[in-house]
């Protein structure tokens, strides 16, 4: 059972024109692109959209890049609204600065979150103190300053991917799973069916993937250099 991971960064547009992109969109997704008022949100924007239907068009290559629609459910997750298909592709992004995520599958929901490491002063003991469980706080405060935020950024994607995964938003809340890193080793709890999660370091990010499969085939490509990692 495969699950397909794109990821790219907005400096691919320092080589090419965004404009040259452009097709990528339908009439809607012009209409949002042309709102941000920021350059940085127009590149994160068409670039989660070229990386979506790119990882699309290699399951429906008969679909045009301008007939995809999506939408969101009430907590944010995206889902396909155009075309019906008959067999089901779910999917799921992230971006982080300055760079994006895309995570599909023909088999299973899954959740994926990115996150550059990035220092965050001390704003990350108060961050894991009140959002993140008992335990995993103490853990996160006990390590000097540079292990610690580390340990707080895996952390986080993990959990953001569980979020994603479930399809309810913060809702659940930030300390809904429990996490344990040691000696390379990654265990949760929390309630409910399985969830199987993978951890990935790339460049200075870290990468999370969470969905039902146990042991799925995942593929990580580099955008547009077309690279496994």
């Amino acid at each position: 059972m495969r699950i397909d991971i794109l990821i790219g960064h907005t400096s691919f547009f320092h080589q090419t024109s965004r404009d040259n992109f452009l097709h990528y969109l339908n009439e809607e997704e012009i209409k949002r692109y042309d709102q941000f008022h920021f350059v940085s949100d127009k590149e994160l924007y068409i670039l989660s959209r070229i990386l979506l239907k790119t990882a699309l068009k290699r399951y429906q290559p008969d679909v045009s890049l301008q007939s995809w629609q999506f939408s969101t459910c009430k907590y944010g997750k995206p889902f396909i609204v155009f075309p019906q298909l008959a067999k089901k592709i779910f999917f799921n992004l992230s971006h982080t600065i300055d760079t994006v995520a895309v995570a599909i599958s023909s088999h299973c929901e899954l959740g994926v979150d990115i996150e550059q490491i990035r220092d965050l002063d001390n704003s990350y003991l108060n961050i894991s103190q009140h959002f993140f469980t008992p335990q995993e706080a103490t853990n996160i405060v006990s390590l000097p300053r540079y292990e610690g935020q580390l340990l707080f950024w895996k952390m986080w994607t993990l959990k953001e991917a569980y979020i994603k995964y479930r399809g309810k938003g913060l809702s659940l809340g930030l300390d809904c799973i429990e996490f344990h890193l040691t000696n390379k080793k990654l265990t949760s709890k929390y309630r409910g069916s399985p969830v199987y999660f993978s951890q990935w370091k790339i460049c200075n990010s870290f990468l999370a993937l969470a969905s039902p499969l146990i042991t799925p085939k995942i593929t990580i490509e580099l955008f547009p250099m077309q690279s496994q990692l």
